[in-house]
């Protein structure tokens, strides 16, 4: 159950801040800037990662770590939804 809600929720917020964006005149260039910078994360993380944290036989710190990245522009995206939808709504 822990691990559905940990992949649902940020899927979920993912997927409301695409529709609170979804009427703003920029909303394909801001997803395909946020696509490119989230596969420069991944690139750099999957290439460096193991650099960046030392020894980890199974690699589970670097997992972790591009999880916790994913998470974390998921939210940061979400926060600009949320705050751009608002602003979307006074201007109109």
């Amino acid at each position: 159950m822990g691990i559905a809600l940990f992949i649902l929720i940020p899927l979920g917020l993912w997927l409301l801040s695409i529709y609170w964006l979804s009427k703003w005149t920029r909303f394909w260039t801001f997803f395909l800037l946020n696509l490119i910078l989230f596969l420069a994360y991944l690139a750099l993380l999957t290439k460096f990662g193991h650099e960046l944290l030392g020894v980890d036989p199974y690699g589970l710190s670097q997992l972790f770590l591009i999880l916790l990245v994913i998470i974390g522009h998921i939210l940061a995206g979400f926060i600009f939804a949320f705050f751009k939808r608002k602003h979307l709504k006074v201007s109109n």
